[in-house]
């Protein structure tokens, strides 16, 4: 039978993909065969259409090689992201390791009410950047804007350099590495920021492949996962204008308490919920 093989056997884009299909469904991946096709498109340098165009095209040994291990690579838990080492966000491919989030599709929501309710900022700071994923859109999107990105992490600020230069918007994008708000000065317009907030204490409640994967100094936090919050709300407060917006994404069951965490200093204008319903992006104006 053709799930017998395995990829020391002459074979071809189809066989390998059953394969590839069968391996990733009994390790219970999700989606097995967009992904058995993803991971081969990968191996082979083509697209997916390559391989429906040349489903009996066979592999030789090191192209099967290769497939292999990005099948165990994924069979194993490793997010499918990683071993592509690129995310899409907001219609934007984005590289991506293990060093910073793999971007999100809640997340959109900062970069969607910056557009809608400051769309004239002049100034934007992304605390806590990533990938770049939020500052890169916007300077993308709004090229009249200087951008300001920080990021404890110095791998995180390669990754988004990296980005940046891929964009085309690394001439307005200044990437700090620093503590939030620690070596900053001035005013911005708009300080947005997907901090980390997911409770210690639940990490063993995340799915395996992001507990086990994603960089915990940009998933958890202490406090029930607002002590970030908390240090944003309080140090964000010196460096917005008059008249500023702050964009920030919260976890599940925070909502509640975003008022006492903002410690008076701030007006919270709305929280926008994302598509499962849960109250996600908070938007606030300085007191």
């Amino acid at each position: 039978m053709l799930t017998d093989y395995n990829l020391s056997t002459m074979m071809t884009i189809k066989d390998a993909l059953e394969i590839g299909r069968h391996k990733l469904s009994n390790s219970k991946v999700d989606r097995p065969k967009l992904t058995a096709e993803l991971l081969l498109a990968a191996a082979l340098g083509k697209d997916r259409i390559y391989l429906l165009a040349h489903d009996d095209e066979s592999l030789d040994e090191y192209l099967k090689a290769a497939y292999e291990v990005l099948i165990a690579r994924r069979a194993a838990g490793e997010p499918l992201q990683y071993i592509l080492g690129k995310q899409e966000f907001y219609g934007l491919d984005f590289l991506v390791s293990p060093a910073v989030l793999i971007p999100r599709p809640e997340t959109e929501a900062i970069v969607e009410a910056v557009l809608k309710h400051a769309a004239s900022a002049r100034s934007i700071l992304d605390i806590g950047t990533g990938s770049g994923c939020i500052a890169i859109t916007l300077a993308k999107l709004m090229p009249h804007t200087i951008v300001t990105a920080v990021d404890i992490s110095m791998a995180a600020i390669k990754v988004a350099n990296q980005n940046a230069k891929m964009h085309g918007v690394s001439d307005r994008i200044d990437f700090l590495v620093g503590d939030l708000c620690s070596a900053l000065a001035g005013s911005y317009d708009v300080i947005c920021s997907n901090p980390p907030y997911v409770a210690v204490e639940e990490k063993e409640l995340l799915p395996a492949e992001v507990r086990e994967h994603e960089p915990h100094i940009a998933l958890f936090a202490p406090e029930a996962g607002l002590s970030i919050i908390k240090r944003i709300f309080l140090e964000a407060r010196q460096l917005i204008s008059p008249q500023g917006l702050l964009v920030m994404e919260i976890g599940y069951g925070q909502a509640k308490q975003i008022e006492n965490a903002s410690g008076n200093l701030w007006k919270i204008n709305e929280i926008l919920k994302d598509l499962q319903g849960i109250p996600r992006t908070v938007l606030a104006s300085p007191k």
